[in-house]
C-alpha cells in the first residue's frame, strides 16, 4: 500500500459513444465498469477518490469521495482530473479511466518506479502502439501546470501530458491489457 498516491478514477464522462450510458455504471461482464477501477487502485493505496458528473446517488454507495467536474461542460477527462488534484493531499496522483477492465493491479508500482528512475514529473503507460494517458501517475504539483492548459482553451489530454516533464513505462501484452470499453459494440466482444 502507498499512502502518498490517491487513485483518481474518472467516471465523469458522457458516454457519448455507448448512447449516453454513464459508462462507469455500465456492467462488464459480472459488475460495473467502475468497480474493476476500483479494484485495481484499492490493491495499491488506500487513497481513491471518484471523478462523476451523474447518478452521484449510485456512485456514493461505494464509500468513496465524489467529485463533479468545476468545469460543468464535460469538457473531457482534464476538467475531472483538474477538479479531483484540488482535493488530493497526497504527493502524486494515480489516473484512472472507469473503461479499462483489464488494467493490471501492480500498474502504479510500476508507473512509480519509472518516474522515479526518469527523475519526471509524470508517466504514462505506453502499449507500444499509442500512449494511454488516461492510464497514469502524476506529481500533484503540477495541478497549476494544468489549470493554466485548461485556461488557455486546450482540452487533449495527451498534449498536456506532453508538455509536461514525462516518461513512458513501456508495457507491452499480447493480451491487450489496456484495451478500453467506449461503444455497446466493445462491450459486447470484450
Amino acid at each position: 500500500m502507498n499512502n502518498n498516491i490517491t487513485a483518481i478514477l474518472l467516471a465523469g464522462g458522457k458516454g457519448r459513444r455507448l448512447g449516453g450510458k454513464d459508462k462507469g455504471l455500465v456492467t462488464f461482464k459480472t459488475k460495473p465498469l467502475i468497480e474493476y477501477a476500483i479494484d485495481v487502485a484499492s490493491a495499491q493505496t488506500p487513497n481513491i477518490i471518484i471523478s462523476a458528473n451523474r447518478n452521484l446517488t449510485l456512485y456514493k454507495t461505494y464509500r468513496y469521495p465524489i467529485y463533479t467536474d468545476q468545469i460543468d461542460t464535460f469538457e473531457g477527462p482534464l476538467s475531472g482530473i483538474h477538479t479531483c488534484l484540488q482535493y488530493v493531499r497526497t504527493p502524486y496522483a494515480f489516473i484512472l479511466a472507469c473503461d479499462i477492465p483489464q488494467c493490471p493491479h501492480d500498474i502504479i508500482n510500476l508507473l512509480m518506479n519509472c518516474m522515479l528512475e526518469n527523475n519526471a514529473d509524470s508517466c504514462m503507460i505506453h502499449d507500444g502502439k499509442r500512449a494511454q494517458p488516461l492510464i497514469s501517475l502524476i506529481k500533484t504539483a503540477l495541478k497549476n501546470d494544468l489549470e493554466t492548459f485548461l485556461v488557455d482553451d486546450q482540452r487533449k489530454t495527451l498534449s498536456w501530458f506532453l508538455s509536461t516533464n514525462h516518461c513512458f513505462y513501456l508495457y507491452e501484452s499480447p493480451k491487450n491489457l489496456f484495451k478500453n470499453i467506449n461503444t455497446t459494440k466493445q462491450l459486447l466482444d470484450f
